[in-house]
């Protein structure tokens, strides 16, 4: 008995409809068993993996000592600063009766409120509120209280935003509980966060006296504000009542735009889970009636080989681009941002030489493509199926959602964060790229998540690794070796990630949708297919969100 006798005629592999399973359960080949070779290149995935979880939760913890906020660390905030503006624009824009002399009524109404006290203050902003209310309901969202926290910065920009939703006087009172908070953490402000609180703190003074203009600051602090805290530190230098009426309509509809599309994308979301569940259990359906079967085979052979090649290309992924990385700053030699990020994608792309690995070892390149997935043949139909396929699997991530709310909740109840230290939630560190703004770094995100990631990985993850664990586990029951493939599979893939520890459950879940299409179609052009549109979907997302 060789190979042969157990490889499918050509016809055969893309007939979707050839019941498979009945001829696995009637002849299953005789499969190898694990070599020295192969027992080796688990130890290699093994340390590998380990060492990328420790590297990231020690990257992290780093990140958490942290007390200087950096563009990705005001992302989530920005984000929902942004969303709450707009959504207050955009109420006020559809709210009855809102017109132009009510506006110079509320005007008029602050003014005459220059020479209150303080509790003055407070009863005229809880009756300004009151009169939004009856007004339309164009009172602003409710700011989360969750967002101040973190980092002083990140503290700072909720101050702002709560006095677009409430007012100077309640910000005052924020700002004055932030200055407690630091004072009994012992925390020390460096010298650009004693400006910018310095800044804030006049800007509500001048507002709270009835100028919402910003003429008492320097261009120096105006920038500076600009610099560090974003787009809310834009927001700050054009509040409401400003006579620079066009650079706020400039900034509050950046916030509209933003609104508008978290709520598009929601509703999006909604849909496509809602048709997920529909397209899931028809698909079940029809995998246990048998009009739909799974088109991947066993081989019988080349176990070991795929297990040493993905353990090759671990070693070249992750651990040569830190050793030659190393070796350029030991010569001294600056790469720049630009050249960083080609060097990046150089590897990222490059990694893929070690497909050389198995035909040096006797496997052809045919036999190889066959074997990994790289199989065009039904290209136009499986690029057709693959958003049918990406939604089916999106009720796997509720699944993944769960242990990572279950893995936040643990976590957060152990330790604790440091009082003015960045936040250690899950994200990635294009976040930071999309952050800046830099359309070059945009154009690189967009290359390496919608490209190099679904090519490289799915080829990787869920064309060698994948072969190797179904023939590994080939003499068990067909669901049971998908299950044990697919999960295992998913885990290593969520584990390499930098995401940390709390994105496992959920990237497994994305990845076991993955390895079912590739089940399925024994092709890696809807896994890679779906890997794109996933990774898409939250790059745009972020993308306008930021425009």
């Amino acid at each position: 008995m060789n190979d042969s006798d157990f490889q499918r005629p050509n016809d055969e592999w893309a007939s979707p409809q050839t019941p498979v399973y009945e001829e696995a359960a009637l002849a299953t080949p005789a499969l190898e068993e694990l070599s020295l070779g192969g027992v080796l290149a688990w130890v290699t995935i093994f340390v590998v993996t380990v060492g990328m979880i420790a590297l990231t939760a020690f990257s992290r913890a780093g990140e958490e000592k942290r007390t200087v906020a950096t563009t990705g660390d005001l992302f989530p905030i920005q984000m929902q600063g942004r969303a709450n503006v707009g959504q207050k624009a955009l109420l006020e824009s559809l709210a009855p009766g809102e017109d132009d002399e009510q506006k110079k009524d509320a005007e008029q109404k602050l003014d005459q409120s220059g020479d209150d006290d303080q509790s003055g203050d407070d009863d005229k902003d809880s009756d300004r509120k009151d009169d939004e209310e009856e007004e339309g309901g164009s009172a602003a969202p409710i700011l989360p209280e969750q967002l101040n926290s973190g980092t002083y910065e990140q503290r700072l920009c909720y101050v702002i935003l709560l006095n677009e939703s409430s007012g100077p006087a309640e910000a005052s009172k924020k700002l004055k509980a932030l200055d407690d908070a630091a004072a009994e953490a012992k925390f020390e402000t460096n010298e650009d966060q004693k400006k910018l609180r310095d800044i804030v703190g006049r800007l509500l003074e001048q507002q709270q006296d009835g100028n919402a203009d910003t003429d008492h600051l320097t261009d120096a602090e105006k920038e500076l504000i600009r610099e560090k805290l974003g787009w809310i530190g834009k927001l700050a230098l054009v509040p409401e009542g400003t006579s620079e009426k066009q650079a706020r309509e400039k900034i509050v509809g950046q916030g509209s735009r933003t609104a508008i599309v978290m709520v598009v994308f929601a509703g999006v979301v909604a849909f496509a889970l809602l048709a997920g569940f529909v397209a899931m259990c028809v698909f079940s359906v029809m995998f246990g009636l048998k009009k739909l079967s799974p088109m991947f085979q066993l081989r019988g052979s080349g176990m070991n080989i795929y297990a040493e090649t993905f353990a090759l290309w671990m070693l070249i992924f992750f651990v040569m681009p830190l050793v030659v990385g190393l070796g350029i700053r030991a010569c001294g030699v600056e790469l720049g941002e630009s050249g960083e990020k080609l060097f990046s994608a150089g590897f990222f792309f490059g990694s893929l030489i070690v497909l050389a690995y198995p035909i040096l070892r006797g496997i052809s390149f045919k036999q190889l493509a066959n074997d990994i997935g790289w199989k065009v043949k039904n290209g136009f139909v499986d690029t057709l199926l693959s958003p049918l396929t990406y939604v089916a699997g999106l009720p796997i991530l509720i699944i993944g959602a769960f242990f990572a709310f279950l893995i936040t909740m643990l976590s957060s109840g152990v330790g604790g964060e440091k009082e003015f230290g960045t936040s250690v939630a899950a994200g990635h560190p294009i976040q930071d790229m999309i952050a800046t703004g830099s359309w070059f770094s945009i154009l690189y995100v967009v290359m390496m998540a919608c490209v190099a990631a679904p090519i490289v990985e799915e080829t990787m993850f869920r064309g060698v690794l994948y072969r190797h664990l179904r023939e590994f586990s080939g003499n068990w029951a067909r669901w049971g070796s998908v299950a044990f493939s697919a999960v295992f599979n998913g885990v290593i893939f969520a584990a390499i990630h930098p995401q940390g520890v709390m994105a496992i459950p959920l990237l497994t879940a994305l990845a076991v949708s993955f390895s079912l299409a590739r089940e399925w179609r024994d092709s890696l052009v809807a896994p890679m297919a779906m890997h794109a549109i996933n990774n898409g979907a939250i790059t745009t997302l972020m993308v306008c969100m930021m425009i």
